[in-house]
C-alpha cells in the first residue's frame, strides 16, 4: 500500500514559504495603504468600519479569499520553478496560514483585515487558493 504522505518529502518548501511569506507582505502593505486612505478619505472609513458587525466580518472573509488567490497568483509569476499541482496548493495554504501567524505574532503592525489564522481565514484561503488555481488540480 503507497504512502500518501510520501510526496509531502518532495515539495519545494523553501520556495512555498517565500512565496507564502512574499502574499502576506503584499496583503499587509495593501491593508496599511487602506488604513492611510480610511484616514484621508471619511467616507471611505464609514463605509469600511461604521457598518454593522457582519459588514467588517464580511471584509476579513473577502480579504482571506483574496490572499489565497493572490498566493497562487504571486507563486505562478514570481516561482516558476514551482510545478502547481493540487498537493503544491495544499502547501501553499499551510505555508500563507503559518505566514499569517507568524504575522500575527508582530502585534506593532497595524492592520485591520489581514488577521491571524482563524476558522474563517482558513476557509476563506481555501477556497480562495483553490478557486484562483483551478487549472493546477489535476496535474
Amino acid at each position: 500500500m503507497s504512502n500518501p504522505f510520501r510526496s509531502l518529502n518532495h515539495l519545494p518548501w523553501t520556495t512555498l514559504l517565500l512565496s507564502a511569506g512574499l502574499t502576506v507582505l503584499v496583503a499587509t502593505a495593501l491593508d496599511i495603504l487602506l488604513q492611510f486612505a480610511m484616514a484621508s478619505v471619511p467616507v471611505l472609513a464609514n463605509f469600511f468600519l461604521l457598518g454593522s458587525l457582519f459588514g467588517q466580518w464580511f471584509f476579513r472573509i473577502v480579504a482571506a479569499f483574496g490572499i489565497g488567490a493572490l498566493s497562487v497568483v504571486l507563486t505562478s509569476n514570481f516561482f516558476p520553478q514551482i510545478m502547481l499541482r493540487a498537493d503544491t496548493l495544499w502547501a501553499l495554504v499551510g505555508c500563507v496560514l503559518l505566514a499569517l501567524l507568524i504575522k500575527s505574532q508582530f502585534r506593532m503592525i497595524p492592520t485591520l483585515f489581514v488577521t491571524g489564522p482563524d476558522y474563517f481565514t482558513l476557509m476563506a484561503t481555501v477556497v480562495g487558493t483553490f478557486t484562483q488555481g483551478r487549472r493546477y488540480w489535476r496535474y
